[in-house]
């Protein structure tokens, strides 16, 4: 007697592999755009909070600033690596020369987070950030300034280091962001002819301003603790002479006992795990 029950027909090998493949792309393209959207939101975000608390300092209270000057710092810069460009979008703001001379009010920023510590700014640069210090080293991986969530993260202190930049050496960490954000410009301290025309920066404190006196950028292996906390008598010398012999630009800058230096740490693609350094002496203004 023959069977002629309908047999259930089985999904083929290549429609089970087209199913996989879809819910891999959908998945994939899901995470794209929430990473874009993320940071286009932390851009917006630190946009704003520029506009907020910078003001220029020949301004008298209640003035407007010069809107050339604002022009100026909104002008794209001309980079000696790929030069990151926003699909779709403006370029990124750049600190200018118009920049030199500014005040921050980050007075402001503490009523919204007061783990805020100061404002790092390099002419003619992205870097012109908040400095917050968290309880740990990995909340604000992943925390803008004011605590929202978002993958872009903050520029901020290492939680061992004391807020007021005290310490013989502050770490100041920072995501290299593919659209040129963060601590991505870091990286171009791995050529001499960008230091030679980036070779301070500006770090302000709700109590001082600091020049920074570029002395070394170097890479590290980020599996190991490469940075250095406790510099004891004698040790910001030799310490500072290692760093300089190992240095992908020469300065003629250096540090000895007694002086503040601190330390910028970013990620860098050299090996696995590596990590760029740039690291400057704190001159008092």
């Amino acid at each position: 007697m023959s069977d002629d029950t309908p047999k259930k027909s089985r999904p083929s090998i290549y429609t089970v592999a087209f199913a996989v493949c879809l819910i891999v792309f959908v998945f994939s393209s899901y995470k794209v755009v929430s990473k874009l959207v993320s940071d286009k939101m932390a851009r917006d975000a630190y946009a704003r909070l520029r506009t907020s608390v910078k003001t220029e300092a020949s301004a008298e209270p209640g003035e407007s600033p010069d809107p050339s000057a604002s022009q100026a710092a909104e002008a794209p810069s001309e980079e000696l690596e790929e030069s990151p460009k926003l699909s779709g979008g403006p370029s990124l703001p750049i600190s200018s020369a118009a920049d030199v001379s500014f005040t921050v009010d980050l007075s402001k920023i503490a009523k919204i987070n007061e783990d805020v510590a100061g404002w790092i700014t390099l002419e003619d640069s992205h870097i012109d950030y908040p400095i917050v210090r968290g309880k740990n080293n990995s909340f604000y991986l992943n925390h803008l300034f004011d605590g929202t969530y978002s993958t872009s993260g903050s520029i901020f202190m290492d939680y061992r280091c004391a807020k007021d930049f005290s310490d013989p050496n502050t770490v100041i960490y920072g995501h290299r962001l593919k659209d040129g954000s963060m601590f991505a410009d870091l990286r171009n301290y791995r050529k001499q002819e960008y230091y030679d025309s980036h070779p301070v920066m500006t770090i302000t404190t709700p109590d001082k301003v600091y020049t920074v006196e570029l002395i070394s950028g170097t890479i590290e292996d980020g599996t190991y603790e490469f940075v250095r906390l406790d510099l004891a008598k004698g040790g910001m010398g030799k310490y500072v002479a290692s760093l300089k012999e190992r240095s992908t630009f020469k300065s003629g800058v250096t540090a000895e006992d007694g002086d503040r230096i601190v330390s910028l740490c970013t990620c860098t693609y050299e090996r696995d795990n590596a990590r760029f350094m740039v690291v400057g002496k704190l001159t008092e203004q």
